[in-house]
């Protein structure tokens, strides 16, 4: 489910500053205008521009630097500065936060010792109509999309009706409760009217723009008493962008402690917060910052539920993945196996009988040499096997006798003689 708040705050919402020249103003079509003094209603609604031309003699004075005011801010909606005035006709140039469409730039400010005509709030009021038959402007740092609420009170100056009419951002607007944008007063009283305004996107600058319709002495010095002049603000509503779902994988042995941090991000930024979604378990916990312990007790695969919130309260359900294996067990060393050898075997050493020969002047003794084992010889040392060679070259005769054994080839054979 998609959730949506509201700012609470102007101090969070970053406003450009305002330049010398107010941005161009979207014109919604959803307001119509007077198409006369007399206040019918017909056709589309007027666009006009909030830097062009207003109903009157001349053309609109520059309205006021809006500079580093706050957003939102309406000044000297009251009248009361400049202070200490008295009576009517005080005519005035370079009022706080004021301008007059009027050539001579003066705006009339009367002061609360006018027995006829009483302050509706505080001690001074402005008439819109001081030297010619004008329009009083402001203009007003706003931010797109917020909702304005407006407020006013409008009062005739003589017997009859005088009419008024607002726009902001160049849309002519209709009080709440009416089906007209006339605000119509007489000298009787002062009047009261509010009504709401939304801001189009990408207007910073919002100019307020009080015109006098008609008097009711047709008197172009005349007439359109205004006070209370006030605005206030609604942010506007943004969608909260939820944050992305936590998760973590653990894996180890059972009965040890596994440590892990969960993983998510705000796509609006800020402190994300992390918790259990569900009842709590003495084996796994999680901080705020979502630092995760678990100790866990058998070999299983876990599932823990959490959840990770931004700072408007939006949450996202995530989880913790456990996969538990059996408890590590110490290596056993296998035993040392003896092998037993046999007895060591004796063999007798090979005699070799020399049989002297004469050959003249040289006799040569027969060699020496172990005799090789034949297949097929018991190894009794009593068998004997008599062997003769002839050496051709020398022409001696050599016969040798050599007691065979036969030894066995996993064994050591002692040298002869031993």
């Amino acid at each position: 489910m998609t959730t949506w708040t509201c700012a609470t705050a102007w101090a969070a919402v970053d406003v450009p500053p305002a330049s010398a020249s107010p941005a161009p103003v979207p014109t919604p079509a959803s307001v119509p205008a007077s198409d006369s003094a007399s206040g019918s209603v017909s056709g589309s609604a007027i666009s006009t521009p909030a830097a062009g031309p207003v109903p009157g003699p001349g053309s609109a004075a520059p309205a006021p630097e809006p500079g580093s005011a706050p957003a939102c801010k309406l000044v000297n909606g009251g009248f009361e500065e400049p202070g200490s005035l008295h009576g009517q006709g005080n005519l005035r140039s370079g009022l706080p936060g004021w301008s007059t469409s009027a050539d001579d730039g003066l705006i009339e400010i009367w002061g609360p010792d006018v027995p006829s005509v009483r302050p509706d709030t505080g001690r001074q009021f402005a008439e819109v109509n001081g030297t010619a038959t004008a329009t009083l402007s402001q203009d007003v740092r706003t931010v797109p999309g917020a909702t304005l609420t407006w407020h006013l009170a409008h009062r005739g100056r003589s017997a009859g009706e005088d009419v008024l009419q607002l726009r902001i951002g160049g849309v002519t607007q209709v009080p709440m409760g009416q089906n007209t944008s006339d605000i119509a007063d007489d000298n009787a009283g002062w009047g009261h009217y509010t009504g709401r305004y939304s801001v189009p996107p990408g207007q910073t600058v919002t100019r307020f723009e009080f015109v006098s319709i008609s008097t009711a002495g047709d008197q172009p010095d005349q007439g359109n008493l205004l006070d209370s002049v006030e605005i206030s603000c609604e942010p506007p509503c943004v969608r909260n962008v939820p944050p992305t779902s936590p998760y973590l994988l653990l894996t180890g042995p059972a009965n040890s402690e596994l440590t892990g941090g969960l993983s998510s991000s705000d796509p609006e930024g800020g402190e994300i917060t992390y918790l259990l979604d569900g009842a709590a378990s003495p084996q796994v916990s999680i901080t705020s910052e979502g630092r995760v312990t678990l100790r866990p007790t058998a070999p299983a695969i876990w599932e823990v539920p959490v959840k990770a919130c931004d700072r408007d309260g939006s949450c996202t359900k995530g989880r913790i993945v456990a996969v538990i294996s059996a408890p590590a067990t110490p290596a056993v060393s296998a035993p040392a196996v003896s092998t037993p050898t046999g007895p060591a075997v004796s063999t007798p050493a090979s005699t070799t009988s020399t049989t002297p020969a004469t050959t003249g002047t040289a006799t040569t003794p027969a060699s020496t040499a172990p005799a090789a084992s034949a297949p097929g010889t018991t190894g009794d040392p009593a068998e004997r096997a008599e062997t003769t060679e002839t050496t051709e070259a020398t022409g001696i005769t050599q016969a040798t006798t050599a007691d065979t054994v036969t030894t066995p080839a996993a064994l050591a054979v002692p040298p002869a003689g031993g």
